[in-house]
């Protein structure tokens, strides 16, 4: 029998984030994606995924700020989540450094425009041993050079305002895994000793940064198989 699971990229991310995690999974799970929309605020988008997903109880799986959407979503309509896998996401507020900085790249996007992201910003996410994995940067790029540039103006400025959300899930008694990578310097480490035990699990991977699927696809269909026999 398949095992059907929902899943959001995040941020300059598509479909093809998901395409090593799949080659490392068995063929009875089925990944459906979801790209993130064009819209102005993060309720906007869960409203959309309100439109997208099942109304009954389903897998969601998310990646960085996808992870951080269907928690969310999660909370809104926790009916109609069975399990939650969040990858490279702390779900918590931005701090107002990144707050400030993604500011100055939505002003430089529109005065220079949006051709993909650069080499050096990839490199600076992913984990030390992959700062010349060229075919990796590459995948990277293109599908940050699939966005329009106002599309990615108003992803930005749609994610940018956000609040803590682990908190809220420790309430909950759904199935929790949070997985993030061992050089991920987005991820914000002391909100595991905040994570109720009996609701989330969390796994630390090694030898990876924030892009876990592309840079850890074996390691991380283990954690998915795993995740969905809770």
């Amino acid at each position: 029998m398949s095992i059907i699971i929902y899943a959001v990229p995040g941020t300059f991310c598509n479909v093809e984030v998901w395409d090593e995690l799949l080659k490392n999974l068995p063929s009875c799970i089925e990944i459906i994606n979801i790209n993130i929309p064009v819209r102005n605020s993060v309720s906007e988008i869960i409203n959309f995924l309100d439109e997208q997903l099942p109304d009954t109880a389903s897998n969601l799986l998310g990646f960085s700020f996808g992870g951080f959407l269907l928690s969310a979503f999660t909370l809104k309509f926790p009916h109609r989540v069975n399990k939650l896998l969040v990858i490279s996401d702390s779900l918590n507020k931005l701090e107002q450094k990144e707050i400030e900085s993604r500011k100055k790249f939505v002003s430089f996007i529109k005065r220079e425009g949006f051709s993909g992201l650069h080499k050096e910003s990839i490199t600076a996410v992913l984990h030390p041993i992959r700062k010349d994995d060229i075919d990796l940067h590459e995948k990277i790029i293109k599908m940050s050079k699939s966005m329009e540039p106002i599309a990615v103006q108003n992803q930005i400025l749609a994610t940018t305002t956000r609040y803590n959300l682990y908190e809220k899930l420790n309430f909950l008694s759904i199935p929790t895994y949070i997985v993030f990578g061992d050089m991920d310097q987005t991820f914000n480490k002391n909100i595991i000793n905040a994570l109720a035990p009996d609701n989330f699990h969390y796994k630390e991977i090694s030898d990876s940064g924030h892009f876990l699927p592309l840079e850890q696809p074996s390691k991380l269909a283990t954690i998915v198989l795993r995740w969905t026999a809770l």
